[in-house]
């Protein structure tokens, strides 16, 4: 380690820079939020009432944020001729559960897409509402030739009534195949029922003009004794 030329006594000294950088990025951004805690206390909004917005799961890039800060802050001091900062160190615990950095679901980013052009869809529809509410009236009128320009809703808000129009057309272009194919089955029915009937009419008109057969006795081997009666039961 007494030698500067080694790769290890470098590695340390970039593990040293780094530490340094972090400290200094968490008490600036500690100081930031201080400032940020006392404006919001002093001011009369309501405050946020719900859950709070569910993270990303990206617990490096509050390292990497507090890492440029720091730097940043180091360098401003070194140009300014000031005494480095040397930050403070909160002992924590170790993470339980670690995980690495990942993008945000497709379907997430689908819904903030769609929730932003909706938002800006009736921003700017008040906005216009509000335009014509300043200018006079006369000045507005619109001409019978003129025709009036509405604003077109959202992309997704017109694919989804494109595809509701879609299935209502397909359902009412297949709704007299469906009434053709159902009268076919119906006939096909009838006329089933109507050959069975006939069918089971013949059958009976047969069976009453055929005489019925006379059962023959069943011829007893010879040499048999003839049973008693108490044999018999």
């Amino acid at each position: 380690m007494t030698d500067p030329r080694r790769a290890e006594r470098q590695w340390r000294a970039l593990a040293v820079a780094m530490q340094m950088m972090v400290l200094v990025g968490g008490q600036e951004e500690a100081k930031e939020q201080e400032c940020r805690r006392k404006a919001n206390h002093h001011r009369l909004r309501k405050r946020r009432v719900g859950r709070p917005p569910k993270p990303l799961r990206r617990p490096r890039g509050r390292e990497q944020s507090c890492m440029m800060r720091g730097q940043q802050a180091i360098k401003a001091a070194v140009i300014r001729g000031e005494e480095i900062p040397m930050g403070h160190v909160v002992t924590e615990e170790w993470p339980k559960q670690t995980s690495a950095i990942s993008k945000p679901t497709r379907s997430w980013v689908k819904k903030r897409k769609e929730k932003e052009a909706t938002k800006r869809y009736h921003q700017n529809k008040q906005a216009r509402a509000c335009r014509a509410e300043q200018v006079p009236s006369q000045n507005i009128a619109p001409q019978p030739e003129e025709k009036e320009q509405l604003a077109s809703p959202p992309k997704h808000v017109q694919r989804r009534e494109r595809a509701k129009q879609e299935r209502e057309a397909k359902r009412l272009h297949g709704k007299p195949e469906r009434e053709k194919r159902k009268r076919e089955d119906d006939e096909h029915k009838a006329d089933r029922q109507r050959e069975r009937e006939l069918r089971n009419a013949a059958a009976g008109t047969e069976t009453r003009a055929s005489p019925p057969r006379k059962r023959r006795a069943r011829a007893r081997p010879t040499g048999s004794p003839p049973l008693a009666r108490g044999d018999q039961m």
